[in-house]
């Protein structure tokens, strides 16, 4: 039985492919793992995943860009003969993506918080065209929580952030006591559009600009192609800081080209204020559950992980007992696998889960935390101590 699990945002899509136990990650976009959520409607065949990237600040306006939120919207982009909304655009995402599930089984999906049940019909609806047999789909702060829980067990609350180019979500969860089967259900979930990966992008886009100005009185911004090019890097920039090292960028436009070299520190210092929101909208988010102390456990998944200086902000104002938990790249397209397995074999119910989802069994939680090293390059954890 092999199974295709799907994870996708705003920005891109990941995936998982094979029997139960055993996935493999799916490579969508020629050798890369990731598909950019994006199209070009610059030639006269609309063109998917990173030719349509590659337009956004170049020439936005022949790129198709963020429409999985805009599902059942009234929104349409146009360019020349080219005029399609947001259900056209996931059609002809998922006509790039179905090659790769030949064979399969099951397809489940991992979908943002903020999609309403409305728009995730609306998905499964373009599945059933490409004749993509959909076992059942599930929020990401769910996937999240099916994820860590097996190896991280808690009780109480918990709060998952996501990011993707649309938004920055804060999710509540509560686990119940232990019990067989443990249940995590959604409390709150809380959307901030101004805080999702865009804006922290926009904001390193202009200082870095300032940045140049300064020393040697070129603005990237008054380039297209330099813009771009500065944009493309953003990425790197993002998991270099994560990982503490210095930032090399090189910024270069038709007749002029830059080295520019940052610390970590000073990325951060670039962003600090999108950071103290993040963390002041936590802070909100933990007293509107009406919570009786900290949560137990933060997940961050891997792309809100990678914002410079939020992970160190949540380790310092959480706490103990607080864990803060990174999850790796692939933990939710992995989580959503496993559910697929779950589902196929009628052993939970299928459907899409954006409310609560059953735990898999796991060993008594305890309480005290230490953060530990990383385990490998892609996951950071901390382990609990009884």
């Amino acid at each position: 039985m092999t199974l295709f699990a799907l994870d996708l945002n705003a920005g891109r899509a990941r995936a998982m492919c094979g029997l139960p136990g055993t996935p493999r990650p799916v490579a969508l976009d020629g050798t890369e793992r990731e598909l950019p959520l994006a199209l070009s409607l610059e030639s006269r065949r609309i063109e998917v995943g990173r030719a349509g990237r590659d337009l956004c600040r170049r020439q936005p306006h022949l790129a198709c860009l963020e429409f999985l939120p805009h599902l059942a919207a009234p929104r349409t982009w146009s360019a020349g003969k080219h005029r399609l909304d947001a259900t056209r655009a996931m059609t002809l995402v998922m006509e790039r993506i179905q090659p790769t599930c030949a064979g399969i089984n099951g397809i489940a999906l991992a979908l943002p918080a903020y999609l309403e049940r409305l728009q995730v019909g609306l998905l499964a609806s373009v599945l059933a065209k490409q004749r993509l047999p959909l076992v059942g789909s599930v929020s990401v702060p769910l996937a999240a929580a099916w994820s860590a829980h097996a190896s991280q067990p808690w009780c109480g609350l918990a709060l998952v952030l996501d990011a993707d180019d649309h938004a920055l979500t804060c999710t509540a969860l509560a686990a119940d006591e232990p019990a067989n089967p443990q249940v995590a259900r959604v409390l709150l979930t809380k959307m901030f559009p101004k805080l999702g990966l865009r804006a922290w992008k926009e904001r390193l886009l202009d200082a870095i600009a300032d940045r140049c100005v300064r020393q040697s009185r070129r603005d990237p911004r008054e380039s297209a192609v330099a813009e771009q090019g500065l944009f493309d890097q953003f990425d790197a920039v993002f998991d270099a800081c994560r990982q503490g090292e210095m930032v090399e960028l090189v910024i270069q436009a038709a007749h002029w080209y830059q080295n520019l070299f940052l610390p970590p520190q000073e990325v951060q210092a670039f962003v600090v204020r999108l950071v103290r929101q993040t963390v002041a909208e936590v802070k909100s988010l933990i007293g509107a559950v009406h919570s009786d102390g900290p949560p137990a456990v933060v997940l961050v998944t891997a792309s809100a992980a990678g914002l410079p200086g939020l992970m160190a902000a949540l380790h310092e104002h959480t706490g103990e007992p607080t864990t803060v938990l990174m999850l790796a790249d692939d933990a939710i397209a992995r989580a959503t696998h496993e559910l697929a397995a779950q589902w196929r074999g009628n052993k939970t119910p299928s459907g899409h889960h954006d409310v609560a989802i059953p735990l898999r069994k796991t060993a008594r939680p305890v309480r005290q935390s230490r953060v530990v090293s990383a385990l490998d390059d892609d996951y950071q954890m901390t382990v609990e101590e009884e």
